[in-house]
């Protein structure tokens, strides 16, 4: 869990969603972790601050489902330090897909909501305008700082719908359909 215990707000830090470019661009205004879990959904969240969740302005960011799938494929197949590594090194996209590890199905809509569904983040940003998003926040916090831009150059894709033929995005839609509906994206963006 992220939180500034000082200026009252907290990160949920969900998955491939610039939370190292958030983390490092806030920690100089108090943001520290706190508990066991990084990406630690919303609930935990309540659950630490009790009481004072209320006082705390709780804001995340989300992606596009399409998007973040490569971008965990191209993650777990060039990090030798990650637990997936030498068995995703080896899969095409697709391969990746059907072999569905828990992370692909980690659904940002679970990690901002209670178990009703009810949405408990105060600010949901855009990773497709995450600078623009990030200085709303910085706004609402009363901070004037710039994102520092983390992990930028090691993207090794440049369009991720390179990645998909027909049964690639079946996939991606009924692992992340809520993501899909939620957050009206489409398989080429946001839904206008």
């Amino acid at each position: 869990m992220w939180i500034s215990a000082s200026r009252k707000f907290a990160f949920v830090h969900i998955p491939k969603i610039a939370g190292s470019s958030v983390v490092s661009s806030l920690r100089p205004f108090g943001l520290r972790h706190k508990g066991k879990v990084q990406h630690a959904n919303v609930r935990k969240l309540k659950n630490y601050l009790g009481n004072d969740f209320k006082k705390y302005f709780i804001f995340c960011f989300v992606r596009n489902p399409f998007e973040v799938a490569v971008s965990l494929y191209e993650y777990m197949k060039r990090t030798p330090y990650h637990y997936r590594y030498k068995r995703v090194k080896k899969m095409s996209f697709e391969d990746f897909l059907n072999y569905a590890p828990k992370e692909l199905k980690k659904n940002c809509w679970n990690f901002i909501t209670n178990s009703n569904g009810e949405i408990l983040v105060n600010f949901i940003g855009r990773y497709e305008k995450l600078s623009k998003d990030f200085s709303k926040i910085c706004k609402k916090i009363g901070i004037n700082t710039k994102l520092v831009y983390i992990n930028k150059t090691k993207k090794t894709y440049k369009d991720y719908r390179k990645y998909y033929n027909s049964n690639c995005i079946e996939l991606v839609k009924k692992y992340r359909q809520i993501d899909i509906e939620k957050f009206n994206y489409t398989f080429d963006g946001n839904k206008k």
